[in-house]
């Protein structure tokens, strides 16, 4: 990929396509409508009456020479006879004062909720029992990389307080020809990571088929990654290209003592290697006294809390359920095991409830962490403002078998209802409370 990153590189772009000393009127053409309707976020357009380049940056068509301390990376420029989108075009501002995601989250607020988030329970004899486990979940960041990175920001500057961050799918922006670079540059390597549909969805701009193998897929989103990740995987994984892994946290001792496996499956290449493996995973979880947590992209059919703001009241259908994996926890939970939840993403909306099928089994889905398609949240998002960000930290308490929920960013739906926090006992599946 080709990388303008000054300014002034890419108006000397800009003068191969429409000369030099054309006149810059400082204002969009009627042509062009100020706000970018169809044209998506981050993209330039250029309009053949004016001669000139705009760019798509918060819902706004702005002239390129308006948008100041940017950086652009351009794979493709096509002919420009004609109003015209560029491909792969990532758009960096610096956001105004005040707008950091430490600004909108700073300590004086955070920190009493992450202590809190974080307080061990004591028992009869005042002894202070198993400490918490935080997981940071976020989901479909479609190629957002400026999210992303406050994500980051958010995750080193409250280290102290997180285990883990965990992406349950859709990082790219919508096809593979997105490419990834974004994911290392914004500071991601060591998030562990679910494939989702648009992740290994093989089409070019023109929506034409690109010729992508299993282990290209593969060398992609895990072979750089996977051992900074600690995780285990499947034997001969490498050479047959597995996607599906799981990773331990033991932390504590004694009675602090708390310890959690994080399972990650593979929608989209389930076979019955894959369901062995999740069994023997599972046993082997049981037999060393982990509690277990399942990632995956696609959601599962809820019969949804009806006391909690985190359940949609949209209705999604019946996702693509992989029923032999829910059969397995079933059967791990009848031998004794310690099921938490299943966390997915895909629908770009909350939910929260207990599996149709198996109602002892709880699952949620959280809303899109990237705001490059957020038209399709449960609320109204915008840059520069404090829905711009949107993920969950999840804490597990295996001592009061307990999993609490705080979401940082985006926590107001369109029905005016407030997503800021959730705790179910996931033993009973008891809704504590919903706020």
């Amino acid at each position: 990929m080709n990388r303008l990153c000054l300014f002034g590189a890419f108006q000397m772009m800009l003068s191969l396509f429409v000369g030099c000393g054309e006149e810059n009127t400082g204002f969009v053409p009627e042509e062009l409508s100020s706000d970018c309707g169809d044209i998506s976020e981050g993209s330039i357009t250029y309009d053949a009456i004016t001669k000139r380049l705009f760019a798509c940056v918060d819902g706004e068509m702005l002239p390129v020479e308006n948008v100041t301390d940017t950086v652009y990376s351009i794979d493709t420029v096509h002919s420009i006879d004609t109003i015209h989108s560029v491909d792969t075009l990532y758009v960096e501002q610096k956001p105004p004062l005040g707008t950091g995601i430490l600004d909108f989250h700073p300590d004086e607020v955070m920190i009493p909720k992450l202590e809190n988030l974080v307080h061990q329970k004591r028992d009869e004899h005042f002894r202070v029992r198993a400490q918490q486990i935080v997981l940071l979940h976020i989901t479909d960041i479609h190629g957002d990389q400026r999210n992303l990175a406050r994500v980051e920001e958010f995750r080193s500057h409250y280290s102290k307080y997180i285990d883990e961050v965990v992406h349950t799918g859709d990082a790219v922006q919508n096809r593979w020809v997105d490419g990834y670079d974004f994911w290392s540059a914004a500071g991601a390597d060591k998030y562990l990571f679910v494939l989702g549909d648009h992740d290994i969805k093989f089409k070019d701009w023109s929506n034409n088929d690109v010729p992508v193998t299993q282990q290209d897929v593969y060398a992609r989103y895990m072979a750089p990654f996977v051992d900074g990740w600690n995780a285990v995987q499947p034997d001969n994984a490498a050479n047959e290209a597995l996607m599906y892994y799981y990773k331990d946290i033991d932390k504590g001792e004694g009675l602090e003592r708390a310890k959690l496996r994080m399972i990650a499956l593979d929608d989209y290449h389930w076979d019955n290697k894959q369901a062995e493996w999740l069994v023997a995973v599972l046993d082997d979880a049981l037999a060393k006294d982990f509690a277990v947590i399942i990632f995956t992209h696609e959601g599962h059919a809820v019969t949804k809390y009806e006391n909690s703001s985190f359940a949609s009241l949209e209705n999604f259908g019946d996702p693509d359920e992989i029923l032999e994996a829910q059969v397995a926890v079933d059967e791990f939970m009848n031998k004794g095991g310690e099921f938490v939840m299943w966390v997915s993403g895909d629908a770009h909306q909350d939910d929260i409830g207990v599996l149709k099928n198996y109602p002892r089994q709880i699952a949620y889905r959280g809303e899109i962490s990237g705001i490059n398609s957020a038209e399709w949240s449960d609320g109204w998002r915008k840059r520069g403002t404090i829905t711009q960000d949107c993920f969950t930290l999840i804490s597990v308490d295996r001592f009061e078998k307990v999993v609490r929920f705080l979401r940082i960013g985006s926590h107001v739906d369109r029905y005016q209802r407030k997503k800021e926090s959730m705790c179910i006992n996931y033993a009973t599946t008891k809704m504590i409370t919903s706020d």
